[in-house]
């Protein structure tokens, strides 16, 4: 082996002669030394950290958990809040269909009363029109003037006689008739009819019974066959024009000449 000089040291005075397995052998040993105390720094250093670790670790952990449970806790709120948003929107879906159908009810009934509305309009005007036509004296116009001529034409000859109650309306209603029935080539005769202690008066010429009665009455003689049917055209024609009356024998008429229906004009209904 090739010697190896190394300086002097405090032990020596001469230089010191060794050899590499005697160098060798001392590193390892220093090295081993130098391991064994790097791994113990090593250990304390990694102690160090694993506590530095934890220390910090904990309040991070417990700022996690905190921030968990914030977040819990704000999610926990913001479900109630969407819980009472959809209870809010439920509500309103059905106070909206409640309403929707109160307003169909206020519209059926809305539309109900004006249908009674309506109806009772209708009512008053028929009420007033019926009124008013109450109220109003008994007439005929002119076109229903002319059919009871026309109906009346095929019974020309037929002789009648009046009576009347003596009031201004059917004094005017008796002259109207008188004057139509002469139109349709009847004959006047002087009243036939008259009641115990009744007071014959003066109509256009002719005297008429004056009688207590209502309505308008065509009379004959119960033995009367040719006068039947001038009697039911007169009173059919009067009820067609929405005058009331009616057909009737009576026994006064018994014996009278000339024969002749009596017609009884009495206060209106």
């Amino acid at each position: 082996m090739w010697p190896i000089l190394l300086p002097r040291d405090n032990y020596y005075s001469g230089a010191k002669i060794v050899t590499v397995s005697t160098l060798s052998k001392e590193m390892l040993e220093s090295i081993a030394s130098w391991a064994e105390w790097l791994s113990a720094i090593f250990g304390i250093l990694t102690a160090i950290f694993v506590v530095i670790l934890v220390l910090v670790n904990r309040p991070l952990k417990r700022m996690a958990d905190k921030e968990a449970q914030d977040a819990q806790l704000k999610l926990s709120e913001q479900q109630e809040r969407t819980a009472a948003a959809e209870a809010r929107v439920t509500s309103l879906e059905k106070d909206t269909a409640n309403a929707k159908s109160a307003q169909q009810r206020v519209q059926t009934d809305l539309e109900a009363q004006k249908e009674l509305t309506a109806k009772a309009q209708k009512d008053a005007s028929d009420a007033a029109l019926a009124l008013a036509k109450f109220k109003a004296p008994r007439s005929l116009f002119p076109e229903q003037q002319e059919r009871l001529v026309s109906v009346l034409y095929p019974f020309a000859g037929q002789n009648f006689a009046l009576a009347v109650f003596p009031d201004p309306e059917p004094l005017a209603l008796t002259r109207l008739l008188n004057k139509l029935l002469k139109s349709a080539g009847w004959t006047r005769v002087p009243a036939q009819v008259q009641r115990n202690g009744g007071v014959l008066m003066d109509v256009d010429g002719e005297t008429v019974a004056q009688i207590s009665d209502s309505g308008i009455d065509a009379y004959i003689a119960p033995d009367d066959t040719e006068s039947v049917d001038a009697q039911h055209a007169f009173c059919s024609a009067l009820v067609s024009f929405g005058i009331s009356c009616e057909n009737h024998r009576t026994p006064q008429l018994v014996g009278k000449m000339p024969r002749a229906i009596t017609i009884s004009i009495g206060k209106k209904p």
